[in-house]
C-alpha cells in the first residue's frame, strides 16, 4: 500500500491532502484484523521527515512490527532462510534518515521477502535492495539496480535518467545523496557535486540554470561565441546561456 508509484520520487509535490492522521487510523483498522493481508508499507517522505514525524507515527510502526512479527513464519524467496520481521519496518535510523519507516527484506513490487543474508550470485544481487532516489527496495526480478559512482549505495534502473551527470564531458551517474544542488529548470538534470565544484552553472543575464543540452534546443546550434562572449567567460565567472549569448551577439 502506497501513495507513490514504483520509480517515482517520494518527495511528493504538491503535499498530498490525505494527512499522517487522517492515514494511521484507517491503517490501524486494517492490522487489527488477525487474518488481514498487507504486506508492505510506503509512506510519502514528508510524513518520514524530521520536522513532521510524531509519537503517534513512531507507535503505529511498532504496532506494524508487531502484526508482522506475529503472523507465520516468513521466509526469503531466494534461500529459503526464516526471517525475523519484528523489525521489518526500520526504526533504527533517526528520524528524516532516508531509510527511517521504509520497510526491510521486502520488494516493494512484487512484495516478496528477501533475507539481508542472501549472497549474490552472477546474474542477480543478493535481496532486495533500496534505491535510494526513489526510496523503495527491489528485488533482482523486478529491477535492475545500479552502483552510484561517487558511493556504495544502489539505485534502481528507472531513476536512471534522474542521476545522470547533466555534464556531457562527465560519464557519473550518482545516487540522490551525491547529486548537487544545482539542476536545470528546463529539464531537471542536475550535476554531480565533483562537476558543479566552482563551476558558476547559472546565467548571469536571464538567472537561469540550463545544461548544455537544453541550452542547444534554444536553436543556437552552430552559432559560434565571439570574441566579446569568450572573454567575458575566461577573464569573469559569469557564464551565459546559449540563448542570451546570441541575444546578447545580435
Amino acid at each position: 500500500m502506497s501513495l507513490v508509484e514504483a520509480h517515482k520520487n517520494p518527495r511528493l509535490e504538491p503535499t498530498p491532502l490525505l494527512t499522517c492522521d487522517q492515514v494511521l487510523p484507517i491503517l490501524r483498522s486494517i492490522i487489527s484484523q488477525e487474518r488481514n493481508s498487507l504486506k508492505h508499507l510506503q509512506f510519502p517522505h514528508v510524513w518520514r521527515h524530521s520536522e513532521i514525524a510524531d509519537y503517534d507515527f513512531a507507535e503505529f510502526l511498532n504496532e506494524y512490527n508487531r502484526m508482522m512479527e506475529n503472523r507465520e513464519a516468513t521466509f526469503c524467496q531466494k534461500c529459503n532462510h526464516n526471517i525475523d520481521m519484528s523489525y521489518c519496518m526500520d526504526m533504527d535510523t533517526c528520524e528524516g534518515d532516508e531509510r527511517f519507516a521504509v520497510q526491510e527484506d521486502t520488494c516493494g513490487v512484487c512484495t516478496n521477502y528477501y533475507c539481508s543474508s542472501c549472497k549474490a550470485d552472477d546474474d542477480h544481487f543478493a535481496g532486495a535492495r533500496l534505491c535510494l532516489t526513489c526510496q523503495l527496495r527491489y528485488c533482482s526480478k523486478c529491477s535492475t539496480m545500479v552502483e552510484c559512482g561517487n558511493c556504495d549505495e544502489m539505485y534502481c534502473v528507472g531513476c536512471t535518467y534522474q542521476t545522470q551527470c547533466a555534464s556531457p564531458e562527465c560519464l557519473r551517474t550518482f545516487c540522490h545523496e551525491c547529486r548537487s544542488q544545482n539542476s536545470c529548470q528546463h529539464c531537471g538534470k542536475s550535476w554531480c557535486n565533483a562537476c558543479s565544484v566552482g563551476l558558476d552553472l547559472r546565467c548571469f543575464m536571464c538567472g537561469e540554470i540550463c545544461c548544455s543540452e537544453c541550452s542547444e534546443k534554444e536553436g543556437t546550434n552552430g552559432v559560434h561565441s565571439c570574441d566579446e562572449c569568450r572573454e567575458s567567460l575566461v577573464y569573469s565567472s559569469h557564464s551565459l546561456c546559449d540563448k542570451c549569448r546570441v541575444g546578447k551577439c545580435k
